[in-house]
């Protein structure tokens, strides 16, 4: 009977999606159309705002004059407006809108900005959602009401001198999903607001062996391989504690929290006894042995999160990978279509998008496409206006055109493109030393843990030197063959590196093994730095300024520069 409400219910959500989806399915067929509706209806809906009067918004009729009257901008620009929205007035940059919080971005390059987050931008923000939930569920209809694991944000961090909360949207959307939907997630949604990573991993990993998971969910895969593995160094405590019917958790939670941990703890000595005998047997303590009815995870598949993909089937299993689409702070930009890639549909109904080729960036008058004007192939910077009252926002974020949905382009997310490293005009990406890495561990099966490159200091030899931990002990030899091997994958990626290498400019690229654990104490104290969240957290796997690896302070376990590879000529 509850089944049949739940499926009742879930028929409902669809309906009401399902209008939604087909909206934006006939905007993917008029793209610019759409587009500049959307433009026009934004700027005049805040043409009365400070924002808009300072910017003429009233005298702009036509894309070309958005492009006249508004350079393209970067945060500082809106931050003296944001801080007057922080304060209480409204119509800074908005009319008729309440701001509902700031939604914090990551921390993970810079310090946390904020996003005002209005009724208009919360709406889109959650129709976008909704529409991947619907597409998700309707190709694996159980998993809808099976139980899942997920890692969120607190919604709710600190509150300005106005009282507008500030943190994460997506903490608050979790909260504001149907109660069926919560229901099936191991944690209640503010759980994020009141355990830091590590309490919810363990949370995750306490409550979720007492059920049948069918499904991960989180931003960055990092995070899952993190909590797969937690499982394992855990695993005498989870097993005991399961037998005997109680907790560890040390996180501060409040009463109504506690007491629905009370209600969850109870004694399962034939679970314990099953969890203890896959312990025994594998040595170790995997989500595949642990729930092997678990069938999706959903993260970023794209960028340089990619690195992490290839370990999922290590500890997840032959899972299906779905992604949850190119979202920032600031906007969702695409929406997935497909399994097991990291492109997806632009969002051309939630935010205006504008495209600047990646060689005309730095151009004092670059050429700025729209999204019809976008070619196959081609990589492209995005600019955003947005319902959050940023307008040709240039977030840094680089993206290849792949495919196209109807005439809408379908796009996956590269790098930042601050993260280029040009000693002698060989623009290393980030992109390419992931996608050289990721081809380079496949090959060769290297237990490569975390990883960075870095460029060399002024007195030191021409040479990238690759800081990585290594899962298992190699031999000195193994270690030198290695990282010939990855120099020559970085020339595969790159020719001009390769030519760079062949000719002598570059020295041989320098592979220096840290221990293990060193990178994650690394990343907190950038996050302690910025003041960001591991939830949202990427770890960079280019760091062009050498300074930053100062607070790195291990002693290196070894280091091996790679031989030549002149006789590649």
């Amino acid at each position: 009977m509850l089944n049949l409400i739940f499926s009742m219910i879930g028929s409902f959500l669809a309906r009401k999606v399902g209008q939604q989806r087909m909206a934006f399915h006939q905007a993917t067929m008029r793209p610019r159309e759409s587009q500049q509706a959307f433009l026009k209806e934004l700027l005049a809906a805040h043409a009365d705002s400070a924002f808009g009067k300072d910017h003429f918004f009233r005298e702009i009729q036509t894309a070309a004059d958005f492009q006249k009257r508004m350079p393209i901008a970067e945060y500082e620009n809106f931050a003296p407006y944001i801080e007057r929205v922080k304060a209480g007035e409204t119509t800074a940059m908005f009319c008729n809108e309440q701001i509902v919080m700031f939604n914090l971005t990551s921390g993970t390059s810079s310090t946390r900005k904020f996003i005002p987050v209005t009724n208009r931008y919360l709406s889109d923000y959650r129709r976008g959602w909704s529409m991947w939930g619907l597409q998700t569920f309707e190709k694996y209809p159980q998993l809808f009401l099976q139980p899942k694991v997920s890692f969120g944000s607190a919604s709710k961090e600190s509150v300005t001198s106005a009282g507008i909360p500030c943190g994460s949207l997506s903490g608050l959307t979790v909260k504001m999903n149907p109660a069926v939907v919560r229901s099936t997630y191991c944690l209640p949604a503010d759980t994020a607001d009141h355990a830091d990573a590590f309490a919810r991993c363990y949370l995750n990993w306490r409550i979720g062996i007492q059920r049948n998971l069918g499904m991960g969910v989180a931003p960055n895969p990092g995070l899952l391989l993190q909590f797969a593995r937690f499982g394992t160094e855990h695993a005498e405590r989870l097993i005991r504690e399961l037998h005997d019917g109680t907790h560890s958790c040390t996180a501060a939670l409040p009463r109504h929290l506690q007491n629905w941990l009370k209600r969850q703890i109870r004694p399962n000595r034939k679970r314990a006894l099953e969890l203890e005998q896959i312990f025994t047997r594998q040595n170790a303590l995997y989500p595949k042995d642990v729930w092997p009815q678990l069938r999706l995870i959903a993260c970023w598949l794209g960028g340089p999160t990619r690195a992490y993909i290839s370990q999922i089937p290590e500890y997840f299993g032959d899972v299906t990978l779905r992604d949850i689409g190119l979202i920032s702070s600031e906007s969702r930009i695409s929406l997935p279509k497909e399994d097991n890639t990291p492109a997806g549909i632009l969002d051309v109904t939630s935010a205006y998008f504008e495209f600047v080729p990646v060689d005309e960036m730095n151009s004092s008058h670059p050429i700025v496409l729209d999204a019809a004007e976008l070619e196959t192939g081609k990589e492209y910077y995005i600019l955003l206006t947005t319902t959050s009252g940023l307008y040709r926002y240039n977030i840094h974020d680089v993206v290849r055109v792949v495919d196209w949905h109807e005439k809408a382009p379908m796009i996956e997310f590269l790098h930042k493109g601050s993260r280029i490293a040009n000693l002698f005009g060989e623009k290393l990406t980030e992109s390419q030393i992931v996608k050289a890495v990721t081809t380079f561990v496949q090959s060769t099966a290297t237990p490569l843990g975390d990883f960075s490159l870095t460029m060399p200091l002024p007195h030191e030899p021409m040479a990238y030197r690759f800081y990585a931990e290594m899962r298992d002990s190699l031999s000195s030899d193994s270690i030198a063959t290695l990282a010939r091997q990855l120099d020559e994958s970085l020339g595969e990626q790159n020719y001009l590196y390769r030519r760079k290498r062949v000719e002598g400019l570059l020295d041989p690229l320098e592979l220096i093994v840290i221990p293990q654990g060193a990178w994650r104490a690394w990343d907190l104290s950038q996050l302690a730095r910025n003041g960001g969240t591991m939830d949202q957290y990427k770890h960079p796997f280019l760091i062009t300024n050498r300074s930053l690896i100062d607070d790195l302070q291990v002693e290196p376990v070894s280091s091996h520069p790679a031989t030549s590879i002149t006789d590649h000529k």
